[in-house]
């Protein structure tokens, strides 16, 4: 109870400091975009740093406080886009038939939707800069962070890893309290990069050239663990590909060559960087894993053995967590369905909302990947609207923007391609950089050019981004 008191009197405090901001939109937003790159869970997973409340919940209470007191006071409509906010009622219908069917309590079926919940504060908390911001800034900002995130992995590295020596390898995390959200936000970076690259688009507010910044953030994956970023980035790459046309690869074949070169340098340096990490192991080096098919198979799934399928920190590896899943939803037909209740697989101790199967089976997060917590806590049902959800941004489309421009869209089709791959990898649905990032991606694009009775073009971005809003 002592953690629920504190939380709401934080919450609180929020809403009153809300209200004194509230006189600057652009503060508004930039706090609300820090709270998102606070890694307050960092400290106490690696630091043990103990606060009167979870650490990890800081964000969270202060963002809803900060939205709900903005859209209270401040905000008189804001925008939704139609086509994703309807699957995820589809979502939310999903968890409730799921509560019942499990005879579990309502709160279990708000807790894990914390990670949407996100998303509808960032809708409200963008709105107030509309009118200051286009799209082209929001993704500058993305890749500024990106490029500081960066930055900080290899600090982590240098100094908390290597010099110090206080923690594990897995410390390389950036502004993210794990090294899941690290990779993919950093693979979102890349989207953005190489599509302006490829399209050969300036880039707002970025103090480097976009080259440039593709290589600080590609390198930073020098110092991040995670092998499997190699062929995200890969895939990605071609998915990109694909859409600009085979004219890309000849018009930009050196490019694409030095770029290969660098990427193999950066390869080298993260098998270093892993060898000399876990050189306890023995056996094959990390670049001969790396061209190994059973070696994915063993680090996905496990071998036969039952001890095979859990990772050394004594959780399900990704693959085998999958599988659990499935298992655990074969109770019933309704339970294939509708899963095994929302916050099943929760490792929370608070009161109503600890999860039944963590509770049966301590310790193996089932819920690791997004797609087991998918199928774990809400059936095949419930993964089928998830994955709707994530298709449904990539085919999204800016209300009254006839011509959308073709880098937006590239870059929302390969973000919703990478996202969907992404959920049989990590599990991000409770980080705040979820719910941000889909607000960025179905930011409003105004038109900015309308032709009078003359056939003149005139810019008129404020009256469009009301007809929009």
């Amino acid at each position: 109870m002592i953690e629920i008191f504190f939380a709401i009197s934080g919450a609180l405090v929020v809403i009153f400091l809300g209200l004194i901001i509230l006189r600057s939109k652009k503060t508004i937003f930039w706090i609300s975009y820090i709270l998102c790159f606070t890694p307050l869970g960092y400290l106490s997973r690696f630091f043990n740093v103990k606060g009167p409340f979870n650490l990890n919940w800081f964000a969270f209470f202060a963002l809803v406080a900060l939205a709900f007191g903005t859209a209270l006071f401040r905000i008189n409509k804001t925008y939704y886009p139609r086509g994703p906010v309807l699957i995820y009622l589809g979502i939310a219908l999903i968890s409730v038939m799921s509560m019942l069917l499990n005879y579990i309590t309502p709160f279990s079926v708000i807790f894990p939707q914390r990670g949407y919940l996100m998303m509808f504060a960032y809708f409200a908390l963008f709105r107030t800069i509309y009118e200051y911001y286009d799209k082209e800034d929001i993704f500058s900002f993305i890749v500024i962070t990106g490029i500081l995130s960066g930055f900080y992995a290899i600090f982590q590295r240098m100094v908390f890893v290597t010099i110090l020596k206080i923690g594990s390898p897995d410390m390389v995390t950036g502004f993210f309290p794990a090294d899941g959200g690290f990779n993919y936000f950093q693979l979102i970076c890349i989207i953005i990069l190489v599509v302006y690259w490829f399209q050969e688009k300036p880039m707002k507010n970025l103090p480097v050239s976009v080259p440039t910044a593709l290589l600080l953030i590609v390198g930073s994956f020098a110092f991040a663990n995670d092998k499997v970023v190699f062929i995200f980035l890969l895939i990605i790459i071609g998915a990109i590909i694909t859409q600009t046309g085979i004219e890309v690869i000849r018009k930009h074949l050196p490019k694409l060559f030095a770029g290969f070169i660098f990427l193999t340098i950066v390869g080298i340096v993260f098998s270093d960087y892993q060898d000399e990490a876990y050189s306890s192991d023995g056996g094959a080096t990390t670049a001969e894993k790396m061209m190994d098919i059973e070696f994915y198979k063993a680090y996905i799934f496990g071998d036969e053995s039952d001890e095979g399928k859990f990772a050394k920190g004594g959780q399900l590896k990704r693959g085998a967590a999958v599988v659990v899943a499935f298992e655990q939803i074969q109770k019933s037909p309704f339970h294939v369905l509708f899963g095994r209740g929302p916050g099943s697989t929760s490792q929370n101790s608070v009161r109503g909302a600890e999860g039944e199967l963590e509770k049966l089976f301590p310790g193996w997060e089932i819920g690791r990947t997004a797609l087991s917590w998918y199928i774990a806590e809400t059936g095949i049902l419930g993964m089928i609207f998830q994955i709707l959800f994530i298709i449904s941004i990539g085919f999204w489309k800016a209300p009254n923007a006839t011509e959308e421009e073709s880098h937006f869209r590239i870059i929302r089709k390969t973000y919703a391609l990478f996202s969907c791959m992404y959920i049989t990898f990590d599990n991000l649905y409770f980080l705040p950089v979820m719910g941000l990032l889909v607000v960025v991606m179905t930011y409003p694009i105004p038109v900015r050019k309308v032709k009078d009775s003359g056939e003149n073009e005139t810019e008129t971005p404020e009256t469009e981004l009301k007809t929009i809003l």
